[in-house]
């Protein structure tokens, strides 16, 4: 049978009253639309690994300068409720990751900022 990419020629043979009918048709093949499906939705799960660099706004440092270790490690009030304020960071305490400049409130934050950036990072 030719290939006609997402239909297919399809011989099919039926019996009715005795006598043997046989034909071709061409139909839509399911198992290619759902195979363009399945690989479109496992494509697009990886796109936000492709996200590319982090934002910087006009202070010059991502997360407008606040310390984003420190930003993980403060409690969090329940939903509604006075939220604590995020910790700014040191101009003289920074580390550049993925294209952005990250400040930090301590040298201790950025050390453990440097050993996993990808935990920290919005």
């Amino acid at each position: 049978a030719p290939d006609t990419g997402w239909f297919c020629w399809s011989y099919s043979q039926i019996t009715i009253r005795g006598r043997d009918m046989r034909f071709w048709t061409l139909r839509r093949e399911p198992d290619m639309k759902r195979f363009a499906l399945a690989t479109l939705a496992a494509l697009s799960f990886g796109l936000p690994a492709f996200a590319g660099e982090q934002f910087v706004d006009a202070t010059g440092y991502a997360v407008s300068g606040f310390d984003v270790v420190a930003y993980r490690g403060l409690d969090q009030a329940p939903v509604g409720g006075v939220q604590a304020a995020a910790v700014p960071g040191r101009a003289d305490i920074t580390a550049d990751y993925n294209g952005a400049r990250f400040a930090f409130a301590s040298e201790a934050n950025r050390a453990k900022f440097l050993e996993n950036p990808a935990h920290f990072v919005p």
